[in-house]
C-alpha cells in the first residue's frame, strides 16, 4: 500500500499537464519536492532539457509515458522508477491512449514549484514572440533549467548558451 501524504494546496495547469505539489522546498529544509504530475493525451511534449543543480526521479504510477533520456528513448509503464541526475538531458511526454501519472520528486538546490508557477504564467498570457522569448530566458536563468531547443506556440526558439 502506499501512503498519498496531503498535497500543499498547489495546483498548477499549462498545456493539459498538471501538477499538484504535496512538498515544496520550504517544507523540507530546501532540498527535496514531491509532486504528481498529470500527463493528459491532449498535453504538450515536456521538451529536452536538463538541470545542473537538481536531480529528479519519476515514479510512473497510471498510463505510459515515452522518455528521451541522454538521446535514448524508451516507454515507461506502471511501476517504472526512472532516475534522472542533474546535468542529465531528459524530456518526457504522455504516451498511450490513458492518462498518465507520475510521482516525481528532486532533490538539490534549485526547485521547480516556483519555476512551474512562473511557467504556467508566461504559457497563458498574450507576450509577443521577443516578449516570450525574453521571459523564458529571464525564467530558466533564475530556475537554472537549461533548454537547448523547443518549439512552443508555432514559434522555435533554439538556445544555444545559459541565460
Amino acid at each position: 500500500m502506499v501512503k498519498i501524504p496531503s498535497k500543499s494546496g498547489k495546483q498548477i495547469k499549462f498545456h493539459n499537464q498538471t501538477i499538484d505539489m504535496f512538498l515544496e522546498k520550504r517544507d523540507s529544509s530546501g532540498k527535496n519536492e514531491c509532486f504528481l504530475y498529470t500527463l493528459s493525451k491532449e498535453s504538450h511534449p515536456v521538451p529536452e532539457h536538463f538541470h545542473n543543480e537538481l536531480d529528479e526521479f519519476f515514479f510512473v504510477i497510471e498510463g505510459e509515458v515515452r522518455f528521451i533520456i541522454s538521446g535514448e528513448y524508451f516507454i515507461a509503464k506502471p511501476g517504472d522508477f526512472i532516475p534522472v541526475l542533474r546535468g542529465t538531458l531528459h524530456g518526457f511526454h504522455q504516451y498511450g491512449s490513458r492518462t498518465s501519472k507520475m510521482w516525481v520528486t528532486t532533490s538539490g538546490a534549485s526547485g521547480l514549484a516556483e519555476y512551474f508557477q512562473e511557467l504556467s504564467y508566461i504559457l497563458n498570457t498574450s507576450y509577443t514572440n521577443n516578449e516570450m522569448v525574453h521571459k523564458f530566458s529571464e525564467l530558466f536563468g533564475i530556475y537554472d533549467v537549461v533548454i537547448p531547443e523547443f518549439d512552443i506556440k508555432g514559434f522555435k526558439y533554439v538556445f544555444n548558451k545559459r541565460y
